[in-house]
């Protein structure tokens, strides 16, 4: 993982810039979250329109460790958090499936996973919430052992904390340890009070840990920095521009300045990401759905195409291995009920693509929860296969002694690993699997059809851009628009 990994990190200038000031602050003895303009002592909030749980985590490890580049240990992070599910993941597919199989293709098969996700920034964390915590709760789930309860709460709180890295990328698990808590039995005050604690842990991280490091930091400063900024990434910022992602009669792109130039022509006193700022570009989007639906429709239409096309590789894995672990036996069956508490994840994970742009970065929580789900297909059929593999042991009247003579037994494994397939190819539900692997190939082919259509689109539009952003406000007359266009 170290060696793979690329160094140095990539990582956008900003963060970067901000973890290194940060950083100083400590090691002056400063507090975490303050940082200072370059040449001067006036201080500066950190992260101030990002999710700032990356700011307290990398810069007070780099102070605690006594290491100068908190970029580094950036990524020391991601190798150790990826190890840690590489570690367990054989464990938790041997405790799931009940398969010694299933165990040994766990860590190859989500190491290969790992790598399909690619190095973003800090992105990353949405995949790890998904792929490290999403097997554990349907462990607990299918097991329900005597501490329950408290492996929900603690499986929250590390959702928590990534949802403080990088915003909402753990409420998916924190919504599964609900269900879970919900589907738990038991009486029902016990299950309310579980369920409180549970979203009690998730909710720490943001809204009391955060808060009161950013009031401890105000306190030393000596200045209300927190008042009128922004504690997380501007939701209304970046679904405006998102509406830019291919030519439009409004003039928008993907790009930052076109946002404050709808804002600046909508409130021209409204400060970049104050909440003055936030509000015109929440009319500007409301009034662009009310007076222009189609166009908002077509947009957001256009992404979730392009997602679904880089999704494609994902659901055709599970389209020709989902089908057999819906229909397994014993311990290795997937069913329907557990595989539902994946439905929050998909839901949320498309969103960020759809309301931003379709890249990677954004795409990843849906990629991560669609590679979950095939690794668990991948476990389910190992543990398939090797229930048939005693079935295919040879008679005891084959072992002659010519089976034993020199060679006789690679080729009796080979024997034997043929009758192992065939076992299994005659107990897969064939016909189901040809019909999804249709359905699934037809509609992922279109998608990457219209897709590339999209992209190449985007990418003109872009080339095409401005060099100062005007932007055609929703409601302006229409002959304006058309020449915009």
């Amino acid at each position: 993982m170290y060696s793979l990994a690329p160094n140095p990190w990539p990582i956008q200038p900003s963060r970067a810039s901000d973890l290194r000031a940060s950083l100083t602050v400590l090691d002056q003895g400063g507090p975490a979250l303050l940082g200072y303009r370059p040449g001067t002592h006036t201080p500066v909030a950190i992260g101030y329109s990002d999710d700032q749980g990356i700011y307290v985590i990398v810069p007070e490890l780099s102070h605690l460790l006594g290491q100068s580049d908190p970029i580094a240990v950036l990524r020391w992070l991601w190798v150790a958090a990826w190890a840690v599910a590489l570690l367990f993941s054989g464990i938790v597919a041997r405790s799931l499936l009940r398969s010694g199989w299933a165990a040994f293709t766990a860590p190859p098969t989500l190491l290969v996973c790992i790598f399909s996700f690619g190095f973003g920034d800090i992105y990353w964390v949405t995949a790890w919430a998904i792929v490290a915590l999403m097997p554990l709760l349907l462990l607990l789930e299918r097991r329900r052992p005597r501490g329950l309860h408290s492996a929900l709460v603690l499986i929250a709180l590390v959702a928590g904390v990534a949802s403080a890295v990088r915003s909402e990328a753990g409420l998916p698990v924190a919504l599964g340890a609900i269900a879970v808590t919900a589907l738990a039995g038991g009486r029902t005050p016990l299950r309310v009070a579980a369920a409180a604690t549970v979203i009690l842990a998730y909710l720490a991280p943001t809204t009391i840990v955060l808060p009161a490091i950013r009031a401890h930091r105000d306190h030393r400063s000596g200045l209300s920095l927190s008042a009128n900024e922004p504690t997380s990434h501007p939701l209304w910022h970046s679904l405006y521009i998102g509406l830019g992602y291919t030519p439009n009669r409004y003039g928008i792109h993907y790009a930052d300045r076109y946002a404050i130039a709808a804002a600046g022509e909508t409130d021209p006193g409204a400060r970049f990401l104050s909440p003055a700022y936030a509000r015109a570009l929440h009319r500007q989007v409301d009034r662009l759905i009310r007076s222009d639906p189609s166009f908002v429709a077509k947009a957001e239409g256009q992404k979730a195409v392009v997602e679904l096309a880089h999704a494609g590789r994902y659901l055709l894995l599970l389209a020709l291995l989902l089908p057999g672990a819906l229909t397994a036996r014993g311990s290795a069956r997937l069913r329907p009920g557990e595989l539902a508490l994946f439905l929050p994840a998909l839901a949320i994970g498309a969103l960020p693509a759809i309301v931003a742009a379709p890249y990677r970065d954004y795409e990843l929580m849906l990629l991560a929860t669609l590679g979950t789900l095939g690794l668990l297909a991948i476990g389910s059929t190992a543990a398939r296969a090797e229930a048939g593999w005693p079935v295919a042991r040879p008679r005891e009247t084959e072992m002659t002694s010519a089976t034993r003579a020199p060679g006789a037994r690679p080729a009796a494994l080979v024997r034997r690993t043929r009758l192992a397939l065939g076992e299994l190819w005659r107990d897969w539900p064939t016909r189901t699997t040809l019909r999804a692997l249709l359905v699934a190939g037809a509609v992922v082919a279109v998608a990457f059809a219209f897709a590339r259509h999209f992209e190449a689109e985007h990418e003109r539009w872009d080339q095409g851009e401005p060099s100062a952003p005007t932007v055609v406000l929703a409601g302006a007359h229409p002959s304006l628009a058309g020449r915009r266009a």
